[in-house]
């Protein structure tokens, strides 16, 4: 004779691989049986004591296909027709916890483009002349994810800019996450820092925010947590309204389409969802369309498709997938990219979360001044500093560090942090002699120094800072030098020059005073 316990297992296995049962195993599982299985267990420890075993498993077995039917009934009971509405409202609420399980896999090339020298250049040539003497060069690219989180809603807002608009904020806490991603033959494999899994996100005037609320993200982690196809944001795909027949569409707008996908900006777009049919109290909703837009200035046309299934019971997105073809143009940091994206979310409603607590959650704080700010870790981890998100590193190894600042679209400023290669013998560079140094490597382009300062930290740290105006090939430009000298038994050294266009002075304001505050050796 088999236990209560072997036949509960036996009865979720069917279940489980049951097809017609597949949309309801959920809802049965969370709901009636834990209460069902110990009225069982208490009634068969009575029944034993009396030696009636037979009348306990016929009154288990009768029991449990009751439960069942009346679980089935509502689910199947009522036989879809042209005329019966759905309500496709998300029941969502601030509090409720799901767990995410995400599935990501990208293919396709990424395009650069090279000079005659071989070296690669941030953007193709616009002139017929210029674009001869460049070459095209297309690299294969393979990218392979998985992440599993819990996620909360703390406050639902709207998609509304300005005085009407009301962020939208939430939680996540991850539990897994496993990438790899390979350009050509070689191959990385970025991951979270597992000790800081706790993320805040902030959803408003058109932009997404994600930041660690028990410290900074570096861009690394940036790009692996703030992909398309935020979970937060697949409720605005809903029509959010009742009366919908099978068959049934209706337009997604340009702000949620920008947001999910990742766009600055949409030129054009015609993107639908309709409601395709309900299956067992599971209503299949269908994306499908095209988009033209921009991504930190540069175009990307994407053509979408996608599914959502929603339990109408729950009032709940349970599943989401989407297949993305995109042909991305090149910016000044990144590659173009003519790749296909593939992202399935599985969405699971919890009743008891194990980290998104209600005390875990109430310590969020959403402070805005915080949002853009990144960690850069340097390669030969000698220093790190805090940048804003505009800044992008385009290249670094243990000598050497450059970045770009780009805005709006637009190339703002670039800068570079480099290491003496013999620290002994300039520690103790005088500041005129540093911009004795400076003016001779301007050369011609050298037109006079604005101003130069002389600073010594709390570390012990001496920073020489000299901004100097000057121009190359008649275009007005400035140079900001800084030199950052730590001496003792190993002294630190490192140049910082910020590069940046006259008439783009007001727009990068004080961005090198928030890189030099925030800059430290990385050993005491």
């Amino acid at each position: 004779m088999k236990s209560i316990h072997e036949l509960e297992l036996r009865w979720q296995e069917i279940l489980l691989f049951t097809k017609p049962l597949k949309f309801g195993y959920d809802r049965l599982f969370q709901t009636n049986w834990p209460n069902f299985f110990h009225r069982i267990r208490e009634d068969r420890m009575n029944t034993l004591e009396h030696g009636n075993r037979k009348k306990l498993y016929f009154l288990g077995i009768l029991g449990l296909f009751l439960a069942v039917l009346g679980e089935m009934i509502p689910v199947w009971a009522e036989e879809p027709t042209a005329e019966t509405t759905y309500r496709l409202v998300s029941q969502r609420k601030a509090g409720d916890v799901d767990l995410v399980q995400k599935e990501i896999d990208v293919a396709g090339r990424l395009v650069i483009y090279q000079d005659a020298a071989g070296e690669s250049v941030s953007r193709p040539a616009l002139s017929e002349e210029a674009s001869s003497r460049q070459k095209e060069r297309k690299i294969p690219l393979k990218i392979h994810g998985e992440q599993e989180y819990e996620e909360t809603l703390i406050t639902q807002g709207n998609l509304l800019q300005g005085e009407q608009g009301k962020p939208t904020l939430g939680a996540w806490y991850f539990l897994k996450d496993e990438t790899s991603i390979q350009i050509d033959s070689e191959t990385a494999t970025p991951h979270l820092k597992p000790e800081q899994p706790l993320m805040g996100v902030d959803i408003h005037d058109a932009e997404v925010h994600i930041f660690r609320p028990d410290g900074l993200l570096t861009r690394e982690e940036k790009d692996l947590v703030d992909l398309q196809g935020n979970t937060l944001l697949l409720d605005f795909l809903l029509p959010n309204r009742g009366g919908m027949k099978i068959g049934d569409s209706w337009k997604q707008s340009p702000d949620t389409i920008a947001l999910l996908l990742q766009l600055d900006l949409i030129f054009q777009l015609d993107v639908q969802t309709k409601l395709l049919e309900v299956k067992k109290g599971i209503a299949i909703l269908e994306t499908s369309g095209w988009v033209e837009g921009s991504s930190d200035g540069t175009s990307s046309k994407m053509d979408v498709t996608g599914k959502m299934y929603f339990d109408l019971n729950r009032g709940r997105i349970v599943w989401f997938g989407m297949l993305i073809r995109e042909n991305r143009a090149a910016g000044y940091v990144a590659p173009g990219m003519e790749v296909v994206a593939r992202l399935q979310y599985r969405i699971r409603p919890l009743k008891q979360p194990q980290h998104l607590t209600e005390s875990v959650v109430s310590n969020i704080t959403f402070d805005n001044t915080r949002y853009d700010q990144l960690l850069f870790e340097d390669v030969g981890q000698v220093w790190r500093c805090v940048l804003d998100s505009s800044w992008y590193a385009t290249t670094w190894n243990e000598r050497q560090a450059t970045f770009r600042m780009v805005r709006g679209g637009n190339l703002i400023a670039q800068c570079s942090v480099a290491s003496p290669i013999n620290v002994q013998e300039t520690q103790d560079l005088s500041l005129e002699a540093f911009a004795e140094n400076i003016q001779k490597t301007l050369g011609a382009g050298f037109g006079e120094i604005v101003e130069q300062t002389e600073t010594l930290r709390d570390d012990g740290t001496r920073i020489y800072r000299i901004d100097v105006s000057g121009k190359v090939d008649e275009l007005p430009l400035r140079w900001i030098y800084y030199l950052l000298t730590r001496k003792g038994e190993k002294p630190l050294q490192e140049t910082v020059v910020f590069t940046v266009e006259e008439k783009l002075l007001e727009d990068f304001g004080s961005a090198d005073s928030m890189m030099i505050e925030s800059f430290e050796w990385a050993s005491p």
